[in-house]
Parts: C-alpha cells; sequence; structure tokens
C-alpha cells in the first residue's frame, strides 16, 4: 500500500475516513493537557478539520500530507488564499499560521520539525499496515530528539473481521512501538461501532477508539 493508493483515494473521492468535524477527542481533551501554544505537527493530515481548530486555539500548524489535492481543499475550505514554493523536496503551502508540506513524510528530516511542541497524529498510524507502522513509529521519533508529546488516535478491532486501511493497532502495539522513549497513557476509550457506520458495513462486530497520550517523564 503505497503512494498511489492514497493518491488514487483522493483522485477519485473516496475519502470516508475524512471526518466533517472535528474529532471529539480532541476538542475534549486538548484543553486539560495544558500544553503551551506553539507548533503542532500533523503527520497525514489530509484536509482534516482539526487542524483550523487547533489554529483557533493559537497554535500554529505544521503539516504532512502527500495529496496535493488534499492540501488545496484545505486552504480552500478555510477561505484561506495560500503562498505555495517548492524547496527541500516538498512543495509548501503557507498562510495563517498553517505551513503543510505536500510530499512524503518519510522524507522528512529532523531540521523540519525543530520548532514542533506537539505531535497530533489523528488517522497517520492506523493508515499503515504492521510493517510500515513500524517504518513510521522509527521515523518519527528521528524527526523528534527533543521528544515533545505526542497524541495519537487509534482502532481497535478483531483483524480477522476486515482488511484495512484503516488498521488496528492496539495497546501492546502502541506501547511496542514508543513505549522505549515515552510513557504511554490512554485518555479515551470508547466503543465506536455506532459511531462508524462505514467500518461496520465492512463486517466489524466491535470497535474501540482511543486517545492515547505520550509524554516523556522528567
Amino acid at each position: 500500500m503505497g503512494p498511489q493508493f492514497w493518491h488514487e483515494q483522493w483522485q477519485l473521492n473516496h475519502i470516508g475516513f475524512h471526518q466533517a468535524k472535528v474529532h471529539p477527542m480532541l476538542s475534549e481533551h486538548w484543553p486539560v493537557l495544558g500544553l503551551a501554544a506553539g507548533q503542532v505537527f500533523v503527520p497525514l493530515c489530509g484536509k482534516s478539520l482539526d487542524m483550523a481548530w487547533l489554529r483557533s486555539q493559537g497554535h500554529t500548524i505544521l503539516g504532512v500530507e502527500l495529496s496535493p489535492l488534499a492540501v488545496a481543499d484545505f486552504f480552500k475550505e478555510q477561505a484561506l488564499d495560500v503562498s505555495t514554493r517548492s524547496a527541500e523536496g516538498f512543495d509548501w503551502y503557507e498562510n495563517d499560521g498553517f505551513q503543510l508540506l505536500c510530499g512524503d513524510f518519510f522524507h522528512l528530516e529532523p531540521r523540519h520539525l525543530e520548532k514542533v511542541a506537539v505531535v497530533y497524529d489523528r488517522a497517520a498510524l492506523i493508515a499503515m499496515p504492521p510493517q510500515l507502522q513500524i517504518r513510521y513509529a522509527e521515523h518519527l521519533l528521528h524527526l523528534l530528539p527533543h521528544r515533545p508529546p505526542i497524541l495519537i488516535i487509534t482502532f481497535e478491532y478483531v483483524e480477522e473481521e476486515m482488511e484495512g486501511p484503516p488498521f488496528s493497532v492496539s495497546d501492546q502495539r502502541i506501547n511496542e512501538l514508543f513505549g522505549h522513549v515515552y510513557s504511554i497513557g490512554t485518555l479515551s476509550a470508547v466503543d465506536a461501532l455506532e459511531l462508524q457506520p462505514g467500518l461496520k458495513g465492512r463486517g466489524l462486530n466491535w470497535l474501540a477508539e482511543k486517545m492515547h497520550y505520550l509524554h516523556v517523564i522528567d
């Protein structure tokens, strides 16, 4: 499942993964974390409305996304003009505190994320099959030697019932990927089957959605 797959999903408008509202776990838990205003990194950001919500809370946004259609749509739907430039292997779309890099997440280097204060993974890890999840986690940690906190939203289900994406990510899996560096807590866990009729229609009988908080204890 490479870049071409995701380009085709956007070209065909097969974007059931895009949510038409801000994720409720984000709006509920973000304020109580007490995270200072700063740059939030959103990997595989698509055109998520969560970015606009985070910006409204005083944060600036750094996103990375493969699809130029998704990036262009974000600025259009936010009624924002956009300046563009090409540099360092990415097309940079910028305005009003948003900086979205169109290109491959795995081509990012630590210098691109030097100012990142928080990472918000809404749909990156669950978009990847297990072997690619390992590469993703390793690269993300490589990009963040200063170890900012990370929020990750996951789905968990019986893997035999459905072929991803989205892929099932258990608590154990989160610990395997990040537990050697971060302390991991679960901020929220809900029965999400009725909230995700598209996934229920693909054969799931049980679906949990969780928000994990990864942070380094001083």
